[in-house]
């Protein structure tokens, strides 16, 4: 078989396979529940007062925050970057554990 052969990318036996179906669809739900938190998060946080989004520059590149903005409200963007760097630190962590 040639890299080129149309049976070397697609197995139509698996997809008559239940088990394969079951398999994709809950890995599909997983990633939709995974990454709605990851595009929702900033938004979220923002509408809640948890944090503050920074202002869509105007006409002549001025950037400012809101003035009513909590004293102990962060940006929403440091959120994203804490939720990966967790992230990043429970997979090796969990790997780690799953070793022993």
């Amino acid at each position: 078989m040639t890299w080129s052969n149309y049976r070397v990318w697609f197995d139509p036996e698996a997809i008559r396979d239940p088990g394969f179906r079951y398999f994709t669809m809950s890995i599909m739900m997983c990633f939709f529940g995974f990454y709605a938190v990851f595009f929702n998060l900033e938004e979220w946080a923002a509408d809640k007062g948890f944090g503050v989004k920074d202002k869509i520059p105007d006409a002549f590149g001025d950037v400012t925050l809101p003035d009513e903005v909590p004293s102990d409200a962060i940006r929403v963007f440091y959120l994203l970057a804490m939720m990966n760097g967790c992230s990043t630190l429970g997979r090796i962590l969990s790997a780690t554990l799953s070793d022993r």
